[in-house]
């Protein structure tokens, strides 16, 4: 008895799905254990207890078994063809970054790979659009050929050896800043598409 009740960390993992719970209009999103039989009682949750499932929902939702075998594989085409597209961003903006002064290559890759990353990540969640290898091949490996922080940290030292110091700390306060905001604008336009 004592040996049919232990879990493999690999069972766990696949029993993980997406629930949504909706009592008198509210809804509630989080992953838990699949359980078929949960019905709707109607009456509401405690508040603390979703607060608390709200903020390990971004640990429960990373609980995803990947092949080994082939990870490595997706990892190194994604990071190849983000390479690829960050090298393409340079190119366009390179004359903009050399007549200005200003990194703007290095910007727009860092800001158009958090608002990508963002979007992958919710449309990625509880494989409802796509698998976890997907999710390496475009989260891990693309968007993460595609960003870079290297390069944001070498420039910004650049900007300060050479005295410009009020371009370096718009270009990092900027690159902080707009990160985030285009991270959080992925994941609503995310959420968005799932519905």
């Amino acid at each position: 008895k004592a040996k049919s009740s232990l879990i493999t960390a690999r069972t766990l993992a696949r029993s993980v799905s997406v629930e949504r719970v909706h009592c008198s209009g509210i809804g509630v999103h989080h992953q838990a254990a699949a359980r078929p039989d949960r019905r709707c009682t109607g009456h509401h949750s405690d508040p603390a207890e979703d607060s608390i499932r709200r903020a390990q929902s971004l640990r429960l939702r990373k609980l995803v078994v990947y092949n080994a075998s082939v990870s490595f594989v997706w990892v190194a085409i994604g990071g190849a063809a983000g390479s690829c597209l960050r090298f393409w961003v340079s190119l366009i903006l390179g004359p903009v970054t050399a007549a200005h002064g200003f990194p703007w290559a290095t910007l727009a890759a860092n800001v158009l790979g958090s608002l990508g990353l963002g979007l992958v990540f919710v449309l990625g969640e509880g494989r409802s659009w796509f698998g976890g290898d997907l999710r390496l091949l475009l989260g891990t490996g693309v968007m993460g050929g595609f960003t870079t922080y290297s390069a944001f940290n070498l420039e910004s030292i650049g900007l300060m050896q050479d005295g410009a110091w009020g371009r370096a700390g718009l270009y990092m306060g900027g690159t902080m800043l707009l990160c985030l905001l285009a991270g959080a604008l992925g994941v609503i336009v995310g959420r968005a598409i799932r519905g």
